[in-house]
Formats: structure tokens, sequence, C-alpha cells
């Protein structure tokens, strides 16, 4: 997989990296890609977007504080052969 993210504001706000890595804890079975299509913490929405499968996949995921976007990050892979 290959990915990149980005701030979408000046200064990481406390709490990010608690959303971010609580989304990453819960990433789904059935499609391991980021994490899940919606996760909530506090005043953080994390939500997480794709299309394809494990054999060729893309998408996008994205965190809003206080429904304002500040971090977005897009990806995508595939299996090798």
């Amino acid at each position: 997989m290959n990915y990149y993210g980005t701030m979408l504001t000046d200064e990481i706000p406390e709490g990010f990296s608690h959303c971010l890595k609580g989304a990453l804890q819960n990433i789904p079975v059935e499609a391991p890609y980021r994490g899940p299509a919606h996760f909530q913490d506090g005043p953080f929405e994390y939500t997480c977007l794709w299309k394809g499968d494990l054999d060729q996949f893309e998408g996008t995921e994205q965190i809003c504080m206080n429904g304002k976007a500040i971090y977005q990050l897009t990806f995508h892979g595939g299996s090798l052969r």
C-alpha cells in the first residue's frame, strides 16, 4: 500500500493522534485497508472511503474536528504477483 496524508491546519490539535490511532485499531476484517468507514472520538470524526478489493484498491480517509476537515489521506495498493 502507498499512502500520503497531510494536515489541513497549521497546528495539530490536541487529541488528533488519539483519534487516528483509535480508528486504525478498529480496522474491519472484511476491508483491511486503513480504518473503519466511520469512527467518532469526542469532537473528532474519522471517515474512510474505499473501492476495489485486496487485488486492487484505492481510497481516502479524513478527520474532521467539530465538522471542519483538519486531515486528509489518500491510499492505493493491491496484491503483488
